[in-house]
């Protein structure tokens, strides 16, 4: 079964405010750290035990790793596409027909190949 832990933890900060003082409210003093930076910060202190924060999540951690695997094999597409546009386009094939044989916008293509390419050359 998958499952999410969480542990209850704090991040200790300390801070010069020279315009608080110890009448100030929590407000206050809040909204005055928020503007400068803290003068050192502690590590994460672990301030309680961990508790099962989700369960049974199998079906989502399958569907997870599904996403994950298309989405691996898009990147390995695209890649593939960005070489042969880069080989059509040095090849003297204009960006309209690569664009329209791809199916990707003009946008697309002109990351792929920079937006000022240029053919081996100096043909454009």
């Amino acid at each position: 079964m998958w499952v999410i832990l969480r542990t209850p933890a704090e991040q200790v900060a300390e801070y010069d405010l020279p315009d608080v003082d110890s009448n100030s409210s929590d407000e206050q003093i809040l909204t005055a750290a928020a503007g400068v930076e803290p003068i050192r910060r502690g590590d994460t202190e672990i301030v309680g035990e961990p508790y099962v924060y989700a369960r049974g999540l199998d079906a989502l951690a399958q569907q997870g790793q599904r996403l994950a695997r298309a989405d691996s094999r898009l990147e390995a597409e695209k890649d593939a596409a960005r070489e042969l546009a880069r080989k059509y386009f040095d090849d003297g094939y204009s960006k309209a027909d690569i664009s329209k044989a791809l199916r990707v916008t003009r946008v697309t293509l002109d990351s792929w190949l920079g937006k000022g390419a240029r053919r081996p050359g100096g043909g454009g």
